[in-house]
């Protein structure tokens, strides 16, 4: 992740930070449409999430995810979860993604992705 920011459920609105990582890993690919994880691990003084394991600073999420007809616009969901992300790639190196879950554990974030 290169930058981005985040609003979470506890109250707490920031930017990510050099502590902070998003990992996006495709195990699986057919066409559009495509299978992995999401792994989201948070700075150990930010604010903790809610996912799948439970509550923690580290998330790995199951995804499934289609990119649109356009070539550019990719979707994926969480499998255990409500997290939509929506994502756009800009080059065949980076992708700006936005992402929401509704409910009790609420988060939205804006992150640009980078392939390492």
């Amino acid at each position: 992740m290169e930058a981005g920011e985040v609003g979470h459920w506890g109250g707490d609105l920031r930017a990510f930070d050099e502590r902070d990582a998003v990992v996006l890993v495709i195990d699986e690919q057919l066409g559009g449409v495509f299978r992995g994880t999401i792994i989201y691990e948070n700075n150990p003084d930010g604010p903790e999430f809610e996912g799948r394991i439970g509550i923690g600073h580290v998330l790995p999420e199951p995804v499934l995810g289609v990119v649109d007809w356009d070539d550019r616009t990719v979707f994926w969901v969480d499998h255990d979860d409500q997290t939509i992300h929506r994502g756009r790639l800009v080059d065949e190196n980076r992708m700006e993604v936005v992402a929401l879950e509704p409910g009790e554990f609420a988060v939205v974030n804006r992150m640009i992705l980078v392939r390492r």
